[in-house]
C-alpha cells in the first residue's frame, strides 16, 4: 500500500508541474480545467487511501468520492441481495390513488426523513387540505 501511494504521489508532482507549464501555453481553459480537477480527484484518492487503510480513520459518507465522472454520485444500497452495490441518486416520488405522480424530487445529498414536510408542504400548497370527514 505505502508503495502504492508513493508511485501516486510522484504521479501529482509530476501533473503539477505539467500544469503549472501549460499556464505559459495556449491551452483551451476548458481542457486546463479538466485536468486541475483530474489532478484534485488524485490528490484527495491518496488522502482517502492514507487515512482509511494506513491510518484506520473512518471516512465519513460526504467525503467519499463513487465516481469520477459524476462525483455527484451517491451510494443508493450496499447488501447481499442483488444489486450487491447500488450507486446514482434516490428519487423521492408522490403519488396518488391512481399512482400517478403528484410530485418529485432528487434530494442529492439529504436523508430521506428529512424530506418527508417539504413534500407535503408542496403538497398541500398546491392542492390544500381535503375537507375533514364528518
Amino acid at each position: 500500500m505505502r508503495d502504492y501511494l508513493a508511485v501516486g504521489r510522484e504521479l501529482s508532482v509530476k501533473v503539477h508541474a505539467s500544469l503549472l507549464d501549460l499556464c505559459d501555453q495556449p491551452v483551451d481553459m476548458a481542457h486546463w480545467e479538466a485536468l486541475e480537477y483530474f489532478h484534485r480527484m488524485l490528490d484527495k484518492h491518496l488522502d482517502l487511501v492514507q487515512r482509511r487503510l494506513l491510518n484506520g480513520e473512518t471516512i465519513p459518507a460526504q467525503e467519499k468520492v463513487f465516481s469520477l465522472f459524476e462525483p455527484h454520485t451517491e451510494w443508493i444500497q450496499k447488501g447481499k441481495q442483488r444489486p450487491n452495490v447500488e450507486l446514482g441518486h434516490r428519487l423521492l416520488i408522490a403519488t396518488d390513488q391512481h399512482q400517478l405522480i403528484q410530485d418529485y424530487d432528487s434530494p442529492v445529498g439529504q436523508v430521506d426523513v428529512d424530506q418527508s414536510i417539504p413534500v407535503a408542504d408542496r403538497l398541500l400548497g398546491r392542492y390544500g387540505r381535503a375537507a375533514s370527514p364528518v
